[in-house]
Parts: structure tokens; C-alpha cells; sequence
């Protein structure tokens, strides 16, 4: 199945940036798509695959690997969006993403998931292709977020460290005035 290219694209929900990959899948004009590569049979089986897994994201094929850039420009795809394309003729996956931490899924994750995509495209056909892409951010979106740095971590603890002390100083020089309140004499 030379010549034939995957592309899928995924928006994460505006303004949620780092939020959960599930709540901002969505298709991007595909009738557009499907018409201009004359695959509408694929554009079916997506469909399908689409309404079995509910929310699920959905990947198309096109007869042709497309420019990245191109595409990106023709769909209006915002910063936030991340478009992904495999291309089984070069045999390699060209990745465009947004600005990084607001996609809310990194290059690495990015790259493994279109090597698996077309690995199952160039032994198994198209629509082991829609699985194995389909199962890889799934589980990239139900993965737990990174933790702070190291050295975020250590400022917090430092900061929390100095408001409890300044709170302790306070109660005591409170209690102390209270008690010089309370005698006199003293």
C-alpha cells in the first residue's frame, strides 16, 4: 500500500492546555478531505470506527503524503492542535505540533504513536492502522501528567516552609501581648 499517507489530528479543548487529550478530540472538515483524495470507502470505515469508540479521535487516509505545513494552513489549525502525519512511501512520520505543553502530548509520544500506526499500516492494512493509532492515545490520554520539576518542588516546600514560621511567630508574639495584657503588674 505505497503512496499512501495517515493523517490524523487532534484539538485539545481551548484554553484547558495539558488537559485531558479525550475532551478535545474532533474531525476537522473530513468530507473536505475525503473528496479531494478520492477515498471515500476509508472516510466509511473511519465513520465507523468513530461511532463504535464514541469520543474516540479519528484517523483518515489520503492517497498522497501531504505537506504538513500545507495542510495545517488549509484546515486553519490552531496552536494548540497537533496534526500528525505518516507517510508509508518515505517510510517515516513528519510531525507538526503546537507550541510545547499546550498540545498536552510531547514529541516522543507523538513519534512512537505514528512508528506504530505505520507499522500496522505496512503489515496489517488501513484499518489495523486506525487501531493501533486509535489505542495509542487512548492510552496517551489516560497516561498521569508529569510532576513539578525537581526544583519547583523544592521552592514550593521552601515557601510553605517560610509561611509556616512567619504563622508560628505571629502566635506566639500574639499569646505574648495577650499575656503582658493580662498582668499588669509586670
Amino acid at each position: 500500500m505505497a503512496g499512501v499517507a495517515l493523517a490524523l489530528w487532534l484539538g485539545v479543548a481551548r484554553g484547558a492546555a495539558g488537559g485531558p487529550l479525550a475532551e478535545g478530540f474532533y474531525i476537522h472538515d473530513p468530507e473536505r478531505l475525503m473528496a479531494e483524495h478520492r477515498k471515500a470507502d476509508l472516510h466509511v470505515r473511519a465513520a465507523a470506527l468513530h461511532r463504535a469508540r464514541g469520543a474516540a479521535p479519528v484517523m483518515l487516509a489520503a492517497s498522497r503524503c501531504p505537506d504538513v505545513e500545507a495542510v495545517r494552513a488549509d484546515w486553519a489549525l490552531a496552536p494548540e492542535e497537533v496534526l500528525i502525519v505518516v507517510c508509508s512511501a518515505q517510510g517515516a512520520a513528519r510531525v507538526a505540533a503546537g507550541a510545547p505543553g499546550r498540545s498536552g502530548i510531547d514529541r516522543a509520544a507523538q513519534r512512537s504513536l505514528a512508528d506504530a500506526a505505520e507499522a500496522a499500516l505496512a503489515s496489517d492494512g488501513i484499518e489495523a492502522a486506525f487501531e493501533a493509532a486509535l489505542l495509542g492515545l487512548e492510552g496517551t490520554a489516560t497516561a498521569a501528567p508529569p510532576g513539578p520539576p525537581r526544583r519547583a518542588q523544592a521552592q514550593d516546600f521552601a515557601l510553605a516552609a517560610l509561611a509556616a514560621g512567619l504563622a508560628a511567630m505571629i502566635r506566639v508574639l500574639s499569646g505574648w501581648r495577650a499575656f503582658d495584657r493580662a498582668d499588669p503588674q509586670r
